[in-house]
Parts: structure tokens; sequence; C-alpha cells
């Protein structure tokens, strides 16, 4: 009825999910929902079968490098880590600081040299801040936490 379609990965971490597709594709009439495979042992659904076992592994891999370097484990990162996708690190502070120089620019074109003294003066302060409370000299954007506790 359906043909040939995608097989799709689903990584599921608490209740946070995230799907790609497997770049191979299986007939549904002979898809094993328990073991996740297809059914039969022909050359084709063989290889397929093969290429899904090796997923497995991998996912574990990732998860067990995530744990150990202290990040925190989500669905959206064992899926990048399985696909080979590397994360980029934004840190805090040299975007802070790339935003201070471009206001610096502006002084006297729309900004006083006020305003620019506020921002320094913040940067100056969050630095400070993630020492303190952190432990670090700086802390990657998407690993700064989401609610402001002090």
């Amino acid at each position: 009825m359906w043909g040939v379609v995608p097989i799709y990965l689903q990584i599921t971490v608490n209740v946070e999910r995230s799907e790609t597709t497997s770049s191979r594709k299986g007939d549904p009439a002979l898809w094993n929902s328990y073991s996740g495979r297809l059914k039969r042992t022909t050359g084709n659904v063989r290889s397929i079968n093969a290429y899904l076992h090796n997923l497995q592994p991998q996912d574990y891999t990732a998860h067990k490098d995530l744990t150990e370097a202290g990040a925190e484990v989500t669905a959206e990162k064992l899926k990048n880590r399985i696909l080979g996708k590397v994360e980029t690190v934004t840190m805090l502070l040299p975007v802070s600081k790339r935003h201070n120089n471009n206001m610096a620019a502006l002084v006297g074109n729309g900004y006083s040299p006020g305003t620019l003294t506020c921002f320094q003066t913040t940067f100056k302060h969050t630095e400070s801040y993630i020492t303190w409370k952190y432990r670090t000299s700086d802390i990657d954007i998407k690993n700064f936490p989401k609610s402001y506790e002090i």
C-alpha cells in the first residue's frame, strides 16, 4: 500500500524528542516495531538492518561523551553527535566585547559616551559574576542558565 518510505530515527531524552532521517528506506509492511528493524533477510534488508544496528552504539557513545564532558544531555545534542554535526561554541564575553566595540564606533553618531560607559561597566560586572558564580573565565551562551538566580 505505502511502498518504500524513509526510515526515521527518533531520539528521546526524558520527554524531549529529536527526529532525523536515517537516509535509508524500507517497506512499512516489513517493519518490526519491537526490534526497530525490518523483517526478512534479503540482501538489501540485511544491509539496512546492519546500518540501523550500528547506530545504537553511536548513541551510547555520544551519551557517554556528553556525560563525561559535563555537558547537558539532550535529544538534539545526541542527534547532532550521531550525525557528525559539530556544535559551535559561542562564549558570552567575546560576544559582549564585540558589542561594546560596535557601540564605541557609534559614539557621537546617535549614542553618547555615557551609554558606552554603561555597557563597559556591565561587561566588567558580567565578567566578575561568571568568575564568582561559575568559577570559570567565560561561559558558553547555550549553557548560560535560563533562570536568573543570585
